[in-house]
């Protein structure tokens, strides 16, 4: 089932906001999130990078984004372990994926820096027991799409560009954008009846696709282009799916991913 209209969550944005930050479109970003029917979830993001695209005064954007010291970093509330980071190198093309395991995602959310503070961007309610098959998402998406999209990655511009900057800068920028796309992928335990938002369903898996031509619209126009504001504000922003259970096997096998993770984390994250 396809929707033509869809909602980008605070992940989404952070995200785009990573390929900003890097000044360079020849950066490509999956994110994958795995829920199972207890609750627990496994999210990924894999970059792809074409280091040979990148202009000559543009610095790795993946440069110690591997490191325990920057997963640390990311104090995303509710992750119990981030995973050894996977780096490969192969033609040009250079790999990272960063994987965390999250027990409970009714108690994991996103955040954002807003004036100095911790501000949550994105939570989810989830009670296995009583609403079984039903993810609510929350967030206060409606008034932060109002404007285009913060550019803290363009120094000396505190953040935002006036309409005739960007204009002026449209014609150098679009190129480094060209291959630029993100990708959101969510699984959930059974086929799904309804995704708030989402561009696509098929199954039990949610999709959302951001190419060049989206996010400069959200960049020049205003963040509202990549949202379905109607949705969010009359619907219930939620994923609905046929209640299923997840298989013994693949539950196990999530565990032992999890704990094996937990150990690499504990002995290798920041002391302090």
């Amino acid at each position: 089932m396809s929707r033509p209209q869809f909602a980008v969550s605070a992940v989404l944005k952070w995200s785009l906001l990573l390929v900003l930050l890097g000044q360079v479109g020849c950066l490509q970003t999956d994110l994958n999130m795995r829920v199972f029917a207890d609750g627990s979830a496994r999210m990924s993001l894999v970059f792809d990078l074409n280091a040979k695209a990148l202009p000559p005064f543009v610095k790795d954007p993946l440069a110690g984004i591997d490191t325990p010291e920057n997963l640390r970093a990311y104090k995303f509330p509710g992750i119990y372990a981030w995973a050894e980071p996977v780096r490969t190198n192969e033609g040009g093309h250079e790999r990272v994926e960063l994987t965390a395991y999250i027990p409970n995602i009714d108690r994991f959310w996103f955040y954002k820096i807003e004036s100095g503070k911790v501000v949550r961007a994105l939570s989810f309610s989830y009670d296995p027991e009583n609403t079984p098959g039903r993810i609510r998402l929350d967030s206060n998406l409606t008034q932060e799409m109002q404007e285009p999209l913060p550019l803290e990655g363009v120094p000396g511009t505190g953040g935002r560009l006036s309409p005739e900057a960007i204009a002026t800068l449209m014609p150098v920028v679009r190129p480094f954008l060209k291959n630029m796309s993100l990708r959101a992928t969510v699984v959930v335990p059974g086929p799904v009846q309804r995704a708030s938002g989402f561009d696509d369903w098929q199954e039990n898996v949610i999709t959302l696709n951001i190419d060049r031509e989206r996010f400069l619209q959200a960049a020049t126009v205003r963040a509202g282009v990549l949202c379905d504001e109607f949705s969010l504000e009359g619907d219930d922003p939620a994923i609905v799916w046929d209640v299923t259970e997840d298989s013994p096997e693949e539950l196990a096998a999530f565990r032992e991913e999890m704990g094996q993770a937990r150990e690499w984390w504990v002995a290798n994250r920041p002391k302090n």
